[in-house]
Parts: structure tokens; C-alpha cells; sequence
């Protein structure tokens, strides 16, 4: 009977004290987290910019940039405070139900001849989906350097130009210069990209060329999920709209869908639709591919064709709207090709109204036959485009071919082989040898997809004396969707000539 007793004892001992324990740890357990001032103390350019954030969940942020004690009658941080003049800033977070947090105070002195520090957006942080990050500073006129190798960054670097592109974990640094005055401080970003658990949304139909409305439905592999969409451009949040049936798309639009669940997102969905009828009118044609370029960022044009049984021939080349950031001579363009780099060729400007265009200059040659091909391609540091391209050398247009004996006063039959395409365009031109001058009123005919033979009206061509030739090519189009960007793989035939 002792031992009972003596264990029953020792038993609400251990919970006595077990319960003393559970009460000495929960303050601590309920107190916010200090808040974090994304500067420290020290000297600075006029214009910097300073953040201050919390990890507690739902926790406000009051701050006071006096050297006073904040309260919550103190102002509450909604935006980043833009550093003047030399201060002091201290932060407390409060939230219901918790002990406030703990103080965090940096003091700040300004020199006037000071760049001020770039600031990244988005911020620092761990995110489930690929970032385009943007550079600025607060100084007029200075020019930003930026690395993502973990070297100091410095006049040398890469110049900033257009958003980061940020697909996997990435700590960038950068720094401001202006001539005449100091440097500024470093200013970095690091960003932690995890993969989604949840499946990225689909669509059905496919991205492509159609020549009537379609009725687009938008589905995800994870049970649960709410499907949230834009037609706008912009990338998805919980506030957009909501997926709840098929969308009708009655004019070339560009769909990006997000699936949501509790705290998590799903990778972005991208597809897009060129929606063009009446292929035959050549004016509607041009009018409604343009329309369908005008939502773009960037286009990329390719073409395979097999040479021999080991090998096929390349032409790749990008282009972007006239909206894209205008070209600028020190521009770096990084074209890669199943890992080998080739040099970029730049034309057209933006600032005159045209479509820039980077491609590279000379076909490839000798690239190891494959289904698929590996494009990489940068500008200034930001990818626009990284990922693999399906092709089918196999299925490349063959030469048209027509009578040895032709007449062109008289009609005559061309043919061609192809497997299937979404459009096809046949182009007609002739031009002068002798000075390699070309007569551009020829005839462009866009053609039923379906259609591998055409008959050329008669007196089509014009030649004047014996010099002049003609070109006869057809092109055939059919388009796949990536984010920020559409690759439209074009498969395209020998030209044929003839005097």
C-alpha cells in the first residue's frame, strides 16, 4: 500500500511540474516575433529605401522614425519608409491575443552624395512559383549592376535592364552608380523557389491558331483546388476571377491561370489563342495576327529540317512587341543551342516603331537529328526563354515542285508534302538577279492547312527581259504556348527557283 501511495505521489508530482513547466514557457510561446529592418544602422544615399517585416503571421508593424518608443497610436507600416534625412527608426509589432514584440531600432545617417541603395520587388523570401524581379533605385540618372553568382557586384557586372528573371533559389546583389557621385551601398535579395505540390492548371483546347470561337476549359490533377484566371496579362492571385466554366474566346487572347489551396499555389498555366477567320482575306489575316502579337512579350521562330540521316539544320530567332524595352546598343543577347552558344544578330528598333528581332545570323548546320532541341535565351541576365522545343525534322516541307516545262501565261499546278500544320502561307515573289533587287508587290495567299497543292493563276509572274526569277515558298505555322513568351515553331520550305 506504501509503494501505491508513493507512486500515485510521484505521479502528481511529475504532473505538478510538467504543468509548472507548460506555464513558464508559454509567454515566450506567445510573444510576436522581433521585426526586421531590412537596413542596418550606418550611411546612406538620400532616397534609400527601408523595409521592415514580421513573421508572425497577421502581427502589425508601428514604427516612429523620431527615436521615440512606438505604440500602437504610433504609425503603422503599410510601405516601404524612404530615408531622407539622418534618423532613427524603431518598430514594435502587436497582435491580438500575444505579447507585443521586442523593439528593433537602426539609425541612419545621410550623405547627400551618395547614390541611394537598389531595392528589389518582390522582396526577399521563399516562394512556390518562379519571380521576375525588378531593380531600382531612388537616385535620377543612376545605372544599376547586378550579379546572381554570389560575387560583389560592380561596374563590370550586368547592367539592369529589364526584370530578373528567378526560376530556382537565387541570392542577387546589386549596386547603383552615378557619375560624380559615391557609390551606393550593396543591396541584396535572396530568393528560395520551392516546388508547388499542387499540379499546374490545363487547358483544353491546346494554345494555337483557330479560325473559329472556342469554348476553353481550364482543369487541375489536385482534388480541392480553387482555379483563379486573368486575360490581361497579369499573373493570377487569390483576388482574381474565379474558374467556374468554360471561357468563351472570341478573339486571340492570352489565358494564365493559378490554382489555390489553404496556403499554397500551384506553378502559373499559360495558353494562348490566336483566333483568326476568314484566313483567306489577306488583310483580315495581317490585321488579326497582329492583334495577336500585340499581347505578347516575346515570340520565338524556329525551324528543322533533316539533311541527312545523322543530322538536321537549324534557324532560330526571337522577337518581341513594340512595347518590350527598347533596345539598347550595350544590350547582352545570349543565344544557346543544345548548350552551344551562338552569336545574336539584332534588327529592327523599337524606337521607330518596329518589331526588334534576335536571331542568329547563319543557319545551323550539323546539329545531331532529335525530336527535341534545347533553346536558351537571355537578355541583360533576364531568360526570356529556357526549355526544350519539340520538332519533327522528318515532317519538314519538301520543295514544291511543278512541270520542268512551264509557262507562267499559263496556269500551273504546284505540290508540296506535310504532315499537318494550323496555317499555311504560300509566297510568290521575283526579282533581279543581276542587282539582287526584288519586286515586293508579290502574291502572299494564306491556304487552307488541310490543302498540298495550289494552282498559280496564270501571268502571276512578270519578267522583264531574261533576269528576272522567281521564289516560290510555303510556310507553315503551328504555335505552343510558354509563360511570359509564345514559341511558334515554323516549318518552312526550300525555296524554289527558277529563271
Amino acid at each position: 500500500m506504501k509503494t501505491i501511495g508513493f507512486l500515485l505521489i510521484a505521479f502528481i508530482l511529475v504532473l505538478i511540474l510538467f504543468s509548472c513547466n507548460k506555464k513558464t514557457t508559454e509567454p515566450n510561446e506567445s510573444k510576436v516575433a522581433t521585426p526586421v529592418i531590412s537596413l542596418p544602422s550606418g550611411t546612406y544615399g538620400s532616397g534609400t529605401f527601408v523595409t521592415i517585416s514580421c513573421s508572425t503571421d497577421g502581427a502589425a508593424i508601428y514604427y516612429t522614425d523620431d527615436g521615440t518608443t512606438p505604440t500602437q497610436s504610433s504609425t503603422l507600416y503599410s510601405a516601404p519608409i524612404v530615408i531622407l534625412i539622418n534618423q532613427t527608426i524603431k518598430a514594435i509589432a502587436f497582435k491580438s491575443g500575444m505579447t507585443s514584440s521586442n523593439m528593433a531600432a537602426a539609425t541612419y545617417q545621410v550623405n547627400q552624395n551618395m547614390v541611394a541603395a537598389p531595392i528589389f520587388n518582390p522582396p526577399s523570401g521563399s516562394y512556390t512559383t518562379s519571380q521576375s524581379v525588378t531593380i531600382s533605385c531612388a537616385t535620377s540618372g543612376a545605372a544599376i549592376y547586378f550579379t546572381t553568382d554570389g560575387t560583389a557586384p560592380s561596374q563590370s557586372s550586368t547592367l539592369y535592364s529589364a526584370p530578373v528573371a528567378v526560376t530556382s533559389s537565387m541570392v542577387i546583389q546589386a549596386k547603383a552608380y552615378k557619375s560624380g557621385m559615391t557609390e551606393s551601398n550593396l543591396g541584396v535579395a535572396a530568393y528560395q523557389i520551392t516546388a508547388s505540390t499542387i499540379a499546374t492548371p490545363t487547358f483544353s483546347p491546346a494554345a494555337g491558331l483557330y479560325s473559329s470561337n472556342q469554348s476553353v476549359t481550364i482543369s487541375c490533377s489536385t482534388p480541392g483546388v480553387t482555379i483563379r484566371y486573368t486575360t490581361d496579362g497579369t499573373i493570377p492571385t487569390q483576388n482574381s476571377l474565379q474558374y467556374s466554366g468554360f471561357i468563351s474566346v472570341n478573339s486571340s487572347s492570352v489565358i494564365i491561370a493559378k490554382a489555390f489551396i489553404a496556403n499554397q499555389e500551384s506553378d502559373i498555366g499559360y495558353s494562348a489563342y490566336a483566333i483568326m477567320q476568314n484566313l483567306s482575306d489577306l488583310n483580315q489575316y495581317e490585321q488579326q495576327l497582329n492583334q495577336f502579337l500585340d499581347l505578347l512579350n516575346w515570340g520565338l521562330v524556329f525551324t528543322a529540317k533533316k539533311d541527312n540521316a545523322q543530322y538536321m539544320s537549324l534557324w532560330v530567332g526571337f522577337a518581341c512587341n513594340n512595347k518590350y524595352p527598347q533596345v539598347n546598343p550595350n544590350d547582352v543577347f545570349v543565344l544557346r543551342v543544345n548548350g552551344i552558344e551562338f552569336p545574336v544578330w539584332v534588327g529592327g528598333d523599337a524606337t521607330n516603331g518596329y518589331t526588334p528581332f534576335f536571331g542568329n545570323d547563319n543557319i545551323l548546320f550539323d546539329i545531331p537529328l532529335s525530336n527535341t532541341v534545347s533553346i536558351y535565351f537571355s537578355r541583360n541576365g533576364e531568360v526570356i526563354f529556357d526549355d526544350n522545343v519539340s520538332v519533327n525534322p522528318e515532317t519538314a516541307i519538301l520543295t514544291p515542285q511543278f512541270p520542268t516545262n512551264y509557262n507562267w501565261a499559263q496556269p500551273t499546278q504546284i505540290n508540296w508534302s506535310l504532315n499537318s500544320c494550323q496555317i499555311q502561307v504560300l509566297s510568290l515573289t521575283q526579282g533581279n538577279p543581276n542587282d539582287y533587287t526584288y519586286n515586293w508587290d508579290y502574291n502572299f495567299i494564306v491556304l487552307d492547312p488541310n490543302t498540298r497543292t495550289y494552282t498559280i493563276p496564270s501571268n502571276s509572274f512578270n519578267p522583264q527581259g531574261n533576269h528576272w526569277f522567281y521564289n516560290i515558298r510555303i510556310s507553315a505555322f503551328t504555335l505552343t504556348a510558354r509563360m511570359n513568351n509564345v514559341a511558334v515553331f515554323l516549318s518552312e520550305s526550300d525555296i524554289q527557283n527558277g529563271y
